[in-house]
């Protein structure tokens, strides 16, 4: 384990522990037919630079989120996500995102670090830090959103 300094948190996280389970850990977005999900797959490379340096950071693979879903289409035509992933890890200090207010990064997106987690896989390794997100993206497949669907 080793002491990590991002934004205000201090975190103690297992790089290498993170960056092994990921390599064993299947892209859940592949495993759902909602196009929300397929639309978060294909949009990964639009993910905000500053949170895809977060999640390298701790050794996370972006493509492999524990949970992703839509909030709503806004009126500039991205849609708006939250989601989250883990790391093999705990805060040292900083607000615990369970029982504080996520931190705003830019208007693009939010990050906060959470003790208590959700969606963590039995061989997870302990202890499990969760790493929630919200973020705007575009919508990039050719099949309309889900909230779109439905007969014409």
């Amino acid at each position: 384990m080793q002491e990590i300094k991002l934004l205000e948190w201090t975190l103690e996280i297992d790089k290498n522990a993170t960056r092994e389970i990921y390599k064993s850990l299947a892209i859940p977005t592949k495993n759902c037919d909602c196009s929300y999900c397929r639309n978060f797959a294909a949009a990964g490379g639009s993910l905000e630079p500053d949170l895809v340096q977060i999640l390298d950071a701790l050794s996370i693979d972006p493509s492999k989120p524990a949970e992703v879903y839509e909030i709503n289409k806004c009126d500039d035509g991205t849609y708006f996500y939250g989601g989250w992933y883990h790391a093999v890890g705990k805060i040292i200090s900083g607000r615990d995102g369970f029982k504080n207010n996520s931190f705003q990064m830019t208007g693009k997106f939010q990050v906060m670090f959470r003790s208590e987690v959700n969606l963590v896989p039995e061989n997870f390794p302990r202890p499990v830090l969760q790493v929630d997100f919200y973020t705007y993206l575009p919508w990039l497949i050719e099949e309309k959103s889900d909230e779109m669907s439905g007969p014409s």
